[in-house]
C-alpha cells in the first residue's frame, strides 16, 4: 500500500497517461480506494481488471453496517463489490441481473426507492 499526504493540487494540473495523452488511455484504469487514517492517505486497488470505469457510488447492499460498492464500466459487466467491514471488497456477480450484462450504463446512486429498508439502484447510460 502506498501512503499519500493529503495536499491539494495546482490549478490547471491535467493527469496524463503514460502516453503524455489527455485523450486516450488505452485499456483503461484500476480502480483505487484512499482510506483516510488521520489525515494520511492509503491507497488501495481493487482487485478487478483495468477498464474504462464510468462511477462509482457506495452504499449497504447487504445490510450488513459497512459501505459496499457499485461500478459502472462500458467495457464488461457492471460490478457489485461487496466490503468484509475491512474495506476488502469482493466481486459478488450474482447480484447484478444478467439481462442488463454488456449494457453501457456510466452513472449509478443507490436509494431506497420504496421504503423497504434495502436500497435500490439507479444506473443511466446512452
Amino acid at each position: 500500500m502506498k501512503r499519500t499526504r493529503c495536499n491539494r493540487a495546482p490549478a490547471g494540473v491535467l493527469l496524463l497517461n503514460k502516453l503524455n495523452n489527455p485523450f486516450n488511455f488505452g485499456i483503461g484504469e484500476k480502480i483505487k480506494i484512499l482510506l483516510n487514517t488521520n489525515g494520511v492517505f492509503t491507497t488501495k486497488e481493487l482487485a478487478l481488471n483495468s477498464e474504462y470505469y464510468g462511477s462509482v457510488t457506495a452504499g449497504d447492499v447487504d445490510n450488513d453496517g459497512d459501505l459496499d460498492l457499485f461500478i459502472t464500466t462500458n467495457q464488461s459487466i457492471n460490478k457489485f463489490m461487496i466490503n468484509d467491514g475491512k474495506a476488502n471488497f469482493t466481486y459478488d456477480k450474482e447480484l447484478y441481473p444478467n439481462t442488463l450484462y454488456n449494457k453501457g450504463f456510466f452513472a449509478s446512486e443507490l436509494y431506497d426507492m420504496d421504503n423497504d429498508g434495502y436500497l435500490d439502484l439507479v444506473t443511466a447510460g446512452h
